[in-house]
């Protein structure tokens, strides 16, 4: 084993986070009371032999310290609670245990801390500028202030020459924020432009009309009206009444140049100059009047309304009317600057649906009060005015936009996602800019911002459904759409420990943590029993390190995977054989294996049941084949349990180990003795058996009938003679042969009978032959009386086979001078 050092870097809540691991000093040192290392003796364990060691020490105290201090007790510190550290931070874990000794490890969070400062480089822009989209060093925050919208700046609805504090923040466990000042600045506009005084019997005149815009606090000299030409000044403004009012120095009458009379008024906030052209014919009574000074943004489908200011003459053959135009001056043939009508109105507003077809939208145009002489064109309801007329007037003009309306999109209404983070996508806008928003608080991940389309966003919310917008802007015309998303929790799939098993089936080990379900997989030569349960039982078909997984599913969507590896060990199974008996005291234990030999250790051993002064002896007691010997006085029988024991010999945790048992019952040897041969007269013989009165032995006589008889000259099969042993439990039986005709012609038999001494299964038989003989019945003949003094006997024997027959003198007046032909007398006659 070597030390170890990891080091995990990803980015937190807070930042990049820094996470390092060192696992210190590692050997296979064994306790020996020794506080380190080097004092300590040092065992270098064979990979191939077994050892088991036992460490006396035990652990007294564990906590945690930082910078030198108690910080806690708990063997597990947890940040899940809102307590993570803002600034880095190394946490030392100090385990003490009861012989004195101390070991210290550490673990080091590094964070970077958010930094919310405001990058925005320019601070001044004015009321028409384009959206600025607001940045800062860190993304993920909140911005809010006078014209923020969706983290972009918009000129047109924030403070005009006053304070626009923006503010950005970021929550979160770390938290942060800035504020900036930007400045909104208008350029002069010109209102009241009362009609022109002609003097010196209408050779000059003077024009005179308000100022407005930007912050001039009272001070006149905050505008400048010049003539184009010669960039002098035209006049003088004078503050009265609360206004700014201009008048200017005479003009000639019928001027030949009328752009050297041009007016340029400015206020020096470099958002642009208004242009006033001061042409007059003296003499004139015709006079459009003002509107009131107004910038018009306005939405796609939206009218534009405007105010006049009532201060209008006409004469009798004047008409008055309102145009559209796009701010380019014509001059006509009289002198006299005007705008071409993009369209016109006879009230104080333009309809979209009037002016949709000559408009393009974001560019602005200019509403203008005209009078004059009719042009006479068309239909009297068809007049517009004459920009030739010699009194043509035209007011100061106003400014109006109209806006497209932006299209927000989100191809899905709703979606789900495994975990606390998503990629949303909505479509990009044409014309505006969008922003992702919430009632959720979230924060965006990667290099994305809120602002993108595409964007992966992390909520900062439990587990559940939440509603998102996608928000396009164009200018104050907006347009939003949504999208549903449900959150669900990633199970955190556990599939067990690791574990060594003996066979090769296995129970799982997984626990459910907050899925739903889940389902166990694994190598090819595997297979569960229920591939969904937790405790399943796996089996494989080969012994060896197996790999599996354990899905965690959560409602068929979130999933996740944990491994676990499990060790089939050959497991012995022995057969120790089936139950027996055994005459005698000798016998064979015969055990079955299924390891190999290599690997195979086991040993036999025995308990005698009914004996318990009898020993057993084995050749060999290791060997799974052996012999065995039994000694003692265990009386007519006894059982002995023998018991084989065998283990895998290369497993270690756990042992694979088993036993197999077998009951023998060894049964004493019994003595038959049937006694002596017998030949006997006639058919009854009385048996004579040896018997040990001390013996509880079951003894019986038996008669094999095929081989009772001398079957010299008739065959077996054709005897057909049967006999019969009275009390053949008797040792002192008799055995009658039930049929005299059994004799036959020789007047023998010979028959075979067996003494069987049984002792359970122990058998003995001895065999006694009985010779029957068939009793002779002598036939002398009739008496008779003879003349002379010899005589033929008349005899008949009764047994043909009989081997001896003899005359004799049984009574007579003398028993001497008698003499016999043939001499010895046996013959009949």
């Amino acid at each position: 084993m070597q030390e170890a050092s990891i080091t995990f870097i990803d980015q937190g809540q807070c930042g990049t986070s820094v996470i390092q691991y060192n696992s210190g000093p590692i050997s296979s040192d064994i306790n020996d009371n020794s506080c380190d290392d080097q004092s300590a003796s040092r065992y270098i364990v064979p990979l191939a032999t077994p050892y088991q060691y036992t460490i006396s020490n035990t652990i007294d105290d564990i906590y945690w310290e930082v910078d030198g201090v108690f910080y806690d007790d708990q063997t597990d510190i947890d940040f899940t609670s809102g307590n993570l550290p803002t600034v880095t931070t190394t946490y030392v874990g100090v385990v003490r245990d009861n012989l004195g000794c101390e070991k210290r490890d550490s673990v080091t969070f590094v964070t970077s801390p958010t930094d919310a400062t405001i990058t925005v480089s320019n601070t001044d822009y004015c009321v028409y500028d384009d959206p600025v989209q607001l940045t800062a060093m860190d993304g993920g925050g909140f911005w809010s202030g006078p014209g923020v919208t969706n983290g972009y700046f918009y000129p047109s609805t924030a403070n005009i020459e006053q304070d626009n504090w923006i503010h950005y923040s970021i929550g979160g466990p770390c938290p942060d924020e800035d504020s900036i000042n930007l400045s909104v600045h208008e350029p002069p506009s010109v209102y009241d432009m009362q009609p022109d005084s002609c003097v010196a019997s209408g050779d000059y005149y003077i024009v005179e009309f308000s100022i407005t815009g930007g912050s001039p606090g009272g001070n006149p000299n905050y505008y400048t009206v010049i003539d184009s030409v010669s960039g002098l000044s035209a006049g003088t403004v004078n503050y009265v009444n609360g206004e700014y009012v201009f008048t200017s120095n005479e003009i000639p009458h019928n001027i030949g140049n009328i752009s050297a009379y041009t007016f340029i008024v400015d206020n020096g906030s470099g958002c642009g100059t208004v242009s006033v052209y001061p042409f007059e014919v003296c003499g004139c009574e015709t006079h459009a009047g003002s509107l009131l000074p107004a910038t018009i943004t306005i939405c796609e489908g939206e009218d534009a309304h405007f105010m006049h200011m009532a201060d209008s003459s006409l004469t009798d053959d004047d008409i008055f009317e309102y145009i559209l135009s796009d701010g380019v001056q014509h001059q006509a043939s009289t002198g006299q600057f005007y705008y071409e009508a993009l369209a016109t109105s006879d009230d104080t507003i333009f309809t979209h649906s009037e002016v949709a077809s000559v408009i393009n939208y974001g560019q602005t145009y200019y509403i203008t009060a005209i009078a004059g002489y009719a042009d006479s064109v068309g239909a009297q309801s068809q007049w517009h005015v004459n920009p030739e007329d010699v009194c043509y007037s035209q007011s100061m003009s106003i400014p109006v936009v109209w806006m497209e309306n932006p299209t927000a999109i989100i191809p899905l209404a709703q979606d789900e996602v495994c975990g606390k983070s998503i990629d949303l996508a909505a479509t990009a806008p044409t014309v505006g800019n969008g922003g992702w928003s919430s009632s959720a608080n979230f924060i965006t991940t990667g290099t994305s911002v809120y602002t993108d389309p595409n964007v992966t966003v992390t909520i900062a919310e439990d587990f559940g459904p939440q509603t998102f917008y996608w928000t396009v802007y164009n200018g104050q015309c907006f347009a939003k759409d949504s999208i549903l998303i449900n959150f669900n929790q990633t199970p955190v799939a556990y599939a067990g420990p690791d574990k060594t098993v003996c066979g090769n089936m296995a129970y799982t080990e997984a626990v459910l943590s907050t899925g739903t379900g889940g389902e166990w997989t694994g190598p090819a030569s595997s297979n569960f029993w229920e591939e969904t349960e937790l405790d399943s039982v796996v089996s494989v078909n080969n012994y060896g390190t197996y790999t599996f997984t354990w899905t965690e599913t959560y409602n068929g969507l979130c999933y996740d995977e944990d491994y676990v590896n499990i060790t089939f060990i050959h497991s012995p199974t022995p057969d120790a054989g089936d139950n027996d008996t055994v005459c005698g005291t000798d016998y064979s234990l015969h055990c079955t294996n299924n390891l190999p030999d290599s690997i195979r250790v086991g040993h036999w051993s025995y308990t005698p049941l009914s004996c318990p002064t009898c020993a057993v002896s084995f050749d060999d007691a290791n060997s799974p084949q052996t012999d065995i010997f039994i000694s003692g006085n265990f009386g007519d029988s006894t059982t002995v349990m023998f018991v084989w024991y065998e283990r895998n010999s290369v497993s270690i945790a756990p042992v694979c180990e088993t036993t197999d048992t077998v009951l023998v019952t060894f049964v004493d040897m019994p003595f038959a003795n049937a006694g002596d041969d017998q030949d006997v007269c006639g058919n009854t013989v009385q048996l004579s058996a040896y018997v040990d009165a001390s013996d509880l032995f079951v003894s019986t006589w038996s008669v094999d009938v095929p081989a009772l008889f001398d079957t010299s000259d008739v065959p077996v099969d054709s005897i057909g003679i049967t006999g019969s042993i009275a009390g053949q439990s008797d040792p002192n039986a008799y055995l009658t042969i039930n049929s005299l005709g059994l004799f036959g012609d020789t007047g023998v038999v010979v028959v075979n009978v067996s003494w069987l001494v049984s002792n359970l299964n122990c058998k003995v038989i001895d065999d006694v032959q009985v010779t029957f003989y068939q009793e002779p019945e002598a036939q002398a003949g009739l008496d008779e009386t003879v003349c002379g003094y010899t005589y033929q006997f008349q005899s008949e024997r009764s047994i043909d086979s009989a081997d001896a027959s003899l005359w004799t003198v049984y009574d007579g007046p003398t028993l001497s001078g008698i003499s016999y032909i043939p001499n010895p007398p046996v013959d009949t006659n």
